[in-house]
């Protein structure tokens, strides 16, 4: 393998098998077989007990994985964004997961005081849990499908997890109790938004119709947001999503303990001219004179159906 080839033989996702993640995967994995029939017959998904072992083992070997990136109803996943960020990988594609969440318990349980899920599920489900189960306690567990492996060997409690892996488990002794119970947003299915990432950069589609980039101030001063969003503005670019958290580089700005970056998604193709000018306008203002800092990093270009 070269040293800027992809190795999408092996793809990660956030284990065990059943998961959104996993799913994800899979509508990655079929949407990049055109060119190559046997493609599918080669290739490896591996699950990673974590989001932070996903990035890594991708940083270490230059395969592919799926990370949440966005859910309709909870927002940004923080720690992911952060950590294509922290591991230099490059966002290469997206798949939008639709989640529907069921509630199911062991046949022979007796003991509905605790639920066990995702946190993320659990979140999803808040107004369910409320109305039905206002002192029920809440399990966390790393996926939905370890949710219910723990309720397969412990035979007591409920989970909540896909309505397809409850399913599959119907004859180990799951039964689901109730269905499509997650919250109701504007009347509009829920959904997790997965980013495809890798350690190398593909080649930009000119139908990629949306970049992802970080943005890291080396100055500060009033309404400096307000000027990154105005310059934006300038270049006719559409800003689709803004993110702010406290920097992550070791940035020293006099007398601010606490810089902030900025994660912005924005509607335009960055081999368009008006974005490589937005770039090194806010390069040019947003670093010490004489610096060469890094303010401005592009984290990746995908295509979003509108």
């Amino acid at each position: 393998m070269t040293k800027n080839t992809i190795d999408e033989h092996k793809i990660y996702y956030l284990g065990p098998k059943g998961t959104f993640g996993e799913e994800a995967a899979i509508k990655y994995a079929k949407s990049n077989n055109t060119n190559n029939k046997s493609r599918l017959v080669n290739l490896t998904l591996i699950e990673k007990p974590s989001h932070e072992a996903i990035a890594r083992e991708i940083a270490k070997n230059g395969s592919v994985g799926v990370i949440g990136y966005y859910n309709y109803l909870e927002g940004l996943v923080q720690e992911c964004v952060d950590l294509i960020y922290e591991n230099n990988l490059h966002i290469i594609d997206t798949k939008r997961i639709t989640i529907t969440l069921a509630m199911g318990r062991h046949t022979t349980n007796s003991n509905n005081s605790i639920v066990y899920s995702h946190p993320k599920a659990l979140a999803q489900c808040s107004n369910f849990l409320y109305k039905n189960y206002p002192d029920i306690n809440l399990i966390e567990t790393p996926s939905t499908t370890d949710a219910i492996n723990k309720v397969l060997k412990e035979k007591k409690g409920l989970v909540i997890a896909k309505k397809e892996s409850l399913k599959k488990c119907h004859k180990k002794g799951i039964e689901i109790i109730a269905n499509d119970i997650g919250n109701n947003k504007n009347n509009k299915q829920n959904y997790t938004d997965f980013y495809v990432v890798s350690k190398t950069n593909k080649s930009i589609s000119s139908d990629a119709n949306t970049t992802m980039f970080a943005v890291v101030p080396h100055i500060d001063r009033v309404g400096l947001l307000q000027g990154i969003l105005s310059q934006i503005s300038f270049y006719g670019i559409n800003i689709h999503k803004i993110h702010s958290r406290p920097a992550i580089d070791g940035v020293n700005i006099y007398e601010n303990e606490e810089p902030q970056m900025f994660y912005l998604e924005v509607g335009v193709n960055p081999k368009q001219e008006e974005f490589k000018r937005l770039i090194d306008s806010l390069n040019f203002g947003l670093k010490p004179k004489g610096s060469n800092v890094e303010v401005v990093r592009v984290l990746g270009a995908y295509y979003i159906q509108k």
